[in-house]
């Protein structure tokens, strides 16, 4: 933050100028609240008249920036700095404006209208960039249409800052900070399982449902470690993921760590490893492993 006290070569006044052009650029604000933000401001820490407050805006208009006024409020509509996009350019924001609108989470879907009004400030093609935000706004996609509800849930959840209870036939998990992603057809939500202290990923088909919880999100992941060491011919040819971290590159071995991967997913990744692949810690997953590895065997024996 600049503070015009403490350099002289800022005048004050351009710098109360600056910072409402900077605030009508992220909102529509009235007198009254352009003036709350000033005298909160600790820089500026002073209300005006409303002469002065007009002098300010109508610097803001002379210097070629429209400001519009809408049911009292203050916004910038457009500004001089114009740049120009081409008929490609326009369509590969109009789809991504319907693949954003299929996902079916409200939030991404306001968010990209917010990223298209605030762009269309420095288009000449402002008028027609708005007109097809608005048809993308009907565009419905059935690809994830059965899944709207549960997404909803996580959504408001999300919003409300609360962990949530997702339900599956066999077991149950308490997620204290997740997120959507999608995959394909298929949707799944991700996060830190308080529970089982472990990064979870479960498709949402298998859902049977999805509760919010009293409970305020830390906000916070806690990838779970696992280590495990490789040997053999897999040495030459092993390639670190983007969550994996070589930690000893030994004469016969490499030993890493994997920070935050699905435990079913790395499970099942390792046994493709066979005995090129020891897992070290932590036991819990170390017996799992040893486990899952023994069921596996017992399969091809009864073959």
């Amino acid at each position: 933050m600049i503070n015009f006290q403490e350099n002289s070569n800022i005048v004050p006044s351009g710098y109360r100028i600056l910072y409402v052009f900077l605030l009508l650029l992220n909102g529509h604000f009235s007198q009254k609240e352009i003036n709350e933000k000033l005298s909160c401001h600790p820089s500026i820490e002073q209300a005006f008249a409303k002469d002065t407050l007009l002098k300010i805006i109508n610097t803001l208009k002379a210097s070629g920036i429209k400001i519009v006024k809408h049911e009292n409020k203050y916004s910038v509509s457009s500004l001089p700095w114009a740049f120009g996009l081409d008929s490609k350019n326009l369509s590969a924001l109009s789809d991504l404006g319907v693949f954003v609108k299929s996902l079916g989470q409200e939030e991404l879907w306001e968010s990209y209208k917010f990223f298209l009004s605030s762009l269309a400030r420095y288009l000449p093609e402002n008028i027609s960039l708005l007109s097809f935000c608005r048809v993308s706004s009907d565009v419905t996609s059935a690809k994830y249409q059965k899944y709207l509800l549960l997404i909803k849930k996580i959504e408001q959840a999300k919003k409300n800052n609360c962990r949530i209870k997702v339900t599956l036939p066999e077991e149950c998990c308490t997620f204290d900070t997740y997120y959507i992603e999608y995959d394909a057809d298929s949707v799944f939500v991700c996060g830190y399982n308080v529970k089982a202290h472990e990064n979870k990923k479960i498709n949402i088909a298998e859902v049977k449902s999805i509760k919010q919880l009293p409970q305020v999100s830390s906000g916070m992941f806690f990838p779970s470690c696992v280590t495990f060491k490789i040997t053999g011919r897999l040495m030459k040819s092993y390639n670190l993921r983007e969550n994996e971290k070589l930690i000893v590159f030994g004469f016969d071995n490499l030993v890493i760590v994997n920070k935050g991967e699905d435990k079913k997913n790395l499970l099942r990744r390792l046994l493709k490893y066979k005995n090129l692949c020891e897992v070290i810690a932590p036991e819990s997953f170390r017996e799992e492993f040893v486990t899952m590895l023994k069921e596996t065997l017992a399969n091809y024996e009864m073959l």
